[in-house]
C-alpha cells in the first residue's frame, strides 16, 4: 500500500478545533490528502472573522523528506496523483514537480506548496493553486526565472505589460529584499500572480509600494503597521501582480516561537478581536491546537514505517509532529475593514528529550 498525506493527516486531525474546522471539512482535506504522497509539512487556512469553520488545506514539496521524489516517481513508498487531463492545472503542476530534481534551470527552487479551496466534494479532485519558493536565506533573487516558471505553468506567455510590471516588481525591491515565494492561483478564475517578500523593514514596505504603483493610501497603512509593529516580530509583505498591481494587499505576521511567544500571539489576536477581524472563540481554539502529537501519546494513530524508523538504532529521538500557528495574514485594502486568516501548521520531526520537554 503507498504512503499518502492522510498518514500524517490522521494523527494531528483529532486535534483540530471544531470552532475552526469542522468535521465535515476536515473529511472533505482527507479526501484530497489521502491521494497525495506524503508531506511532513501541511497546514490549514482559516479565516479568524467568519463563524464558518471552514478551511483550505496546503501541502509542501520538499527535496529533505522524500516528497519531492514520490511526485517524480522515484519513491518506492509513495507516489504522484493519478493522471489528469492534459489541460488542467494538475497537469501543470505534475510536469513542474516531476522536472524538479534533475532539471537543472529549476536548482534555485527551495520548497513548493499546493493550496486546495475546500468546498463539497464533486466527482473530480479538486485543482490546486501553486506556490514555488527559494531560500529566504538566499542574497539574490531570480526574476527572470519567475517569468519563465510563470509562463511554463500557465502554459502560455504573459502579456509584455505583465511582464513588465512583475519585473518591476524585482526591480524596485531594497537591496536587502527579497521575493522569496510565488504563486499562482491555478484554481480560481484569475492570472494573477502572487509575490511573498522578506526582509522588508515597516518604511520600506510603503517605500516599495509606491514604487510599483500601489494606489492604495500610504497613510491609511502606515497607521496599520504602526499599530502591528509592538505586536508583531516580523511582517512579510504580500502583494497580487496582473498588468498593475492590486489594492488588495497581505500582511504576514508572524511571532517568534519563544518564552513569551504565547503571550504575545494572545495580544495580537485580542487586536484582532477589537478590530472585529477575529471572533472570540476562535482566538480561543487557536491555542487549543498548539502543541505536540507524540508517538508514545498516538500510537495507534501512528503511520507504521514511522515506528519502525523510531525503533531502528539509525534514528535518534522520537517521532512527533508539533502544530503551529505559522503566521497570520492581515488583508488590508483602502477604506475597507482589514480581515484576518491563520495558518495553522504541521511539521514532522525527531524530538530528543531535555529535562522531560520535547526540544
Amino acid at each position: 500500500m503507498k504512503l499518502t498525506t492522510q498518514d500524517y493527516l490522521r494523527v494531528v486531525s483529532p486535534c483540530l478545533p471544531s470552532r475552526l474546522i469542522s468535521s465535515q471539512y476536515v473529511a472533505w482535506i482527507s479526501r484530497v490528502a489521502e491521494v497525495l504522497p506524503p508531506s511532513s509539512n501541511f497546514g490549514f487556512e482559516c479565516s479568524l472573522a467568519s463563524p464558518v469553520p471552514a478551511a483550505d488545506f496546503l501541502v509542501a514539496v520538499i527535496p529533505s523528506d522524500g516528497s519531492r521524489s514520490a511526485w517524480a516517481g522515484e519513491n518506492p513508498l509513495a507516489g504522484p496523483p493519478p493522471e489528469t487531463d492534459s489541460d488542467s492545472a494538475w497537469k501543470s503542476v505534475q510536469r513542474f514537480l516531476g522536472a524538479w530534481s534533475h532539471e537543472a534551470a529549476l536548482a534555485p527552487i527551495h520548497d513548493t506548496w499546493l493550496e486546495f479551496d475546500i468546498a463539497e466534494p464533486g466527482s473530480n479532485l479538486p485543482e490546486p493553486s501553486f506556490f514555488f519558493g527559494f531560500d529566504d536565506r538566499a542574497d539574490r533573487n531570480h526574476p527572470d526565472l519567475v517569468v519563465a516558471l510563470v509562463e511554463r505553468l500557465l502554459t502560455r506567455p504573459m502579456g509584455e505589460r505583465r511582464r513588465q510590471k512583475l519585473l518591476s516588481c524585482f526591480s524596485a525591491l531594497p537591496e536587502n529584499g527579497l521575493i522569496f515565494q510565488v504563486g499562482l492561483l491555478l484554481a480560481r478564475p484569475t492570472d494573477e500572480i502572487r509575490l511573498c517578500t522578506r526582509w522588508l523593514a515597516r518604511d520600506e514596505i510603503l517605500s516599495y509600494l509606491q514604487r510599483i504603483g500601489w494606489g492604495g493610501s500610504i497613510a491609511e497603512l502606515s497607521l496599520l503597521m504602526t499599530e502591528l509593529a509592538p505586536l508583531v516580530d516580523a511582517i512579510s509583505l504580500d502583494i497580487s501582480v496582473e498588468d498593475s498591481v492590486s489594492g488588495s494587499i497581505g500582511l504576514e505576521c508572524t511571532i517568534h516561537d519563544q518564552p513569551e511567544g504565547r503571550k504575545r500571539v494572545d495580544s495580537f489576536l485580542q487586536y484582532l478581536v477589537a478590530r472585529n477581524a477575529c471572533l472570540p472563540a476562535k482566538k480561543e481554539a487557536i491555542f487549543e491546537w498548539l502543541g505536540f502529537s507524540t508517538q508514545e501519546s498516538d500510537e495507534s494513530r501512528w503511520p507504521t514505517h514511522l515506528l519502525k524508523a523510531s525503533r531502528s538504532s539509525s534514528v535518534e529521538g522520537m517521532s512527533t509532529f508539533a502544530r503551529t500557528l505559522n503566521h497570520i495574514k492581515i488583508s488590508f485594502e483602502s477604506e475597507k475593514p482589514v480581515s484576518a486568516k491563520a495558518y495553522l501548521g504541521v511539521r514532522h520531526f525527531w524530538a530528543r528529550r531535555v529535562a522531560g520537554t520535547l526540544a
